[in-house]
C-alpha cells in the first residue's frame, strides 16, 4: 500500500512539474509572440511626430523619421535630443537619449513610459499624433529627410553695400574669402531635418559630439511651385523665406538673403550617434 502511494505521489509530482514548466512555456511564448506583435506594431506606426498630452511633461514631442532617426524635445523648448533609433520588441531604444517602452499605440494615440539614460528618471506618458501638416508632394518627398551642410557661400549681389563696407573695413579687399571661410568653419557639418509634421531643425555638432546647438522651427510651402518656404520659431508670430535654388535626390541648395547653402542628404546611419542641442529661440 504504502509502494503504491509513493509511486503514485512520483507519478502525480511528474504530471505537476511538467504542467507547470508547459504552463511557464506558454507564458514565455505568448510573451515572446505580444513582443513580435508590438515590434511589428511600432514598424509600422511609429514615424510621426507624437505630441505629448500628459500634464507636467518633462518632454513636448517626440518624432521619429522612416530613415531611423529621432527627435526629443524638452517641456521648455529648449533642450533637443537628436539622434538615431531602432526598435527592439516593445522597446524604442533613442541612442543617447533613452528608451521608451511602449505599452499601447494606434494611429492616433500612444501610451508609453520612458527611461532616460541620464537619470534613470520613469514617466508614463500619453502623446497624440500630429497631423502631417506639409501635402504630400514629390518636392516634399525629397525635401523631408535629414540634409548636411557641405558648404556655405555669399551672393555679394544680395548684400547690402553698408554690410560690404564693414567687412571691407574690417577684413580688406578679400573680405567674400574670409567670411565665407568664417561661415563655412561655423556651419558646415550642421544637420539640417525636414518633416511633413511640419518640422525643421537646424543642428550643430560643434567641437563636442554629445553637445551642441539647434534651432527649432515650423516650415510650411509659401508657393504651389514649392521652391520657396517660410519658418518660423516663435509660432508664425514672425516667419522668415527661404529660397530652394535646387532640390533633388543628391543636392539640396538653400538660399536665405545672400548666404548660399549647399547640402547633400546624409546617407549612412550611426546608431551611435546622438546629440544634447541647446535650442536657440532669439
Amino acid at each position: 500500500m504504502y509502494s503504491s502511494e509513493k509511486k503514485l505521489k512520483k507519478v502525480f509530482f511528474a504530471l505537476l512539474t511538467g504542467l507547470i514548466a508547459a504552463t511557464v512555456i506558454v507564458a514565455c511564448s505568448k510573451e515572446e509572440e505580444e513582443d513580435d506583435d508590438m515590434s511589428e506594431i511600432l514598424a509600422a506606426t511609429i514615424h510621426a511626430k507624437w505630441v505629448i498630452s500628459t500634464p507636467n511633461s518633462d518632454y513636448t514631442f517626440f518624432e521619429f523619421s522612416k530613415t531611423g532617426r529621432y527627435i526629443a524635445v524638452d517641456s521648455n523648448i529648449r533642450i533637443i535630443y537628436f539622434g538615431t533609433y531602432r526598435i527592439d520588441k516593445s522597446k524604442i531604444i533613442l541612442n543617447g537619449c533613452g528608451t521608451i517602452n511602449a505599452i499601447a499605440i494606434t494611429n492616433e494615440k500612444f501610451t508609453f513610459s520612458f527611461t532616460h539614460f541620464e537619470t534613470g528618471k520613469i514617466n508614463e506618458y500619453v502623446a497624440n499624433r500630429a497631423k502631417d501638416v506639409i501635402p504630400s508632394s514629390n518636392s516634399t518627398s525629397m525635401l523631408c529627410r535629414t540634409w548636411v551642410i557641405d558648404k556655405v557661400s555669399i551672393d555679394e549681389n544680395l548684400m547690402p553695400e553698408k554690410n560690404i563696407a564693414d567687412l571691407i573695413n574690417k577684413y580688406g579687399e578679400n573680405w567674400k574669402d574670409i567670411e565665407e571661410e568664417l561661415l563655412n568653419e561655423e556651419l558646415v557639418e550642421t544637420r539640417v531635418y525636414f518633416s511633413r509634421a511640419g518640422t525643421y531643425l537646424w543642428i550643430h555638432y560643434g567641437d563636442d559630439s554629445n553637445d551642441g546647438e539647434a534651432i527649432l522651427a515650423e516650415w510650411k510651402w509659401v508657393n504651389k511651385e514649392e521652391t520657396t518656404f517660410y519658418y518660423s520659431k516663435n509660432k508664425w508670430t514672425t516667419s522668415r523665406i527661404v529660397q530652394i535654388n535646387e532640390l533633388n535626390d543628391t543636392d539640396l541648395i538653400l538660399q536665405e538673403g545672400w548666404e548660399i547653402y549647399h547640402l547633400s542628404p546624409v546617407q549612412q546611419i550611426t546608431l551611435l550617434q546622438s546629440l544634447r542641442a541647446t535650442n536657440n529661440i532669439k
